[in-house]
């Protein structure tokens, strides 16, 4: 059975979460609605690279890189809810 924590894929996929929090900032609390256009931004990306892998174009060869940055920002999307449902709990603690 493969452990995911110790593959490359992830390992890349955390290397370029941390290569966009140094370039917009970490812990970004976007708009829901924000997070699913950029999310669907990149996974257009993947798109055009098969695409291209299949038909020619400039973005040949590039699917995998363009499929990390899909894995990165949905886990920063998920982490976002990680945070907002954290807060939540917070607030409803210190309520009571």
């Amino acid at each position: 059975m493969t452990d995911h924590a110790k593959t490359k894929a992830l390992s890349d996929v955390l290397a370029e979460m941390n290569n966009q929090d140094a370039k917009w900032g970490a812990d970004r609390n976007q708009h829901p609605f924000l997070w699913q256009v950029i999310l669907g931004e990149e996974f257009g990306e993947v798109c055009q690279a098969i695409l291209h892998d299949e038909f020619g174009g400039s973005h040949a060869g590039t699917a995998r890189d363009e499929l990390v940055q899909v894995a990165a920002v949905a886990l920063q999307f998920i982490e976002q809810y990680d945070r907002l449902q954290s807060e939540v709990k917070d607030e409803n603690s210190s309520s009571s």
